[in-house]
């Protein structure tokens, strides 16, 4: 059993998502494009914590991931919703955000 690296990427779609955002809304596009950021970067977050990407099974997991539960943000660019990854049973929660920021 050897050590396998846990790595997981943003997607082109999202990236691409957001260029096209920033582009066509100028400033207005900046807040959707930060949602997309923060909520995938959440996501690879949370699979490192894991020790697995997402349907992956690896002797190196130390929990499962457990759905999302939305948050809203207050940011200079206005109000953001993202969606926070949750695991099942252990103290995970993304360096991002920090616990009671936002509502």
């Amino acid at each position: 059993m050897s050590h396998q690296e846990t790595t997981i990427s943003m997607s082109s779609a999202s990236i691409e998502m957001m260029m096209i955002l920033i582009n066509e809304q100028g400033m207005s596009g900046f807040g959707p494009a930060i949602q997309i950021l923060l909520n995938e970067v959440m996501k690879i977050e949370r699979s490192r914590y894991l020790g697995a990407n997402p349907y992956e099974r690896s002797d190196d997991r130390i929990d499962y991931a457990n759905g999302f539960k939305e948050k809203t943000l207050n940011t200079r660019v206005g109000a953001i919703t993202v969606n926070v990854p949750q695991v099942r049973s252990s103290n995970f929660y993304p360096s991002a955000l920090e616990k009671g920021q936002g509502e």
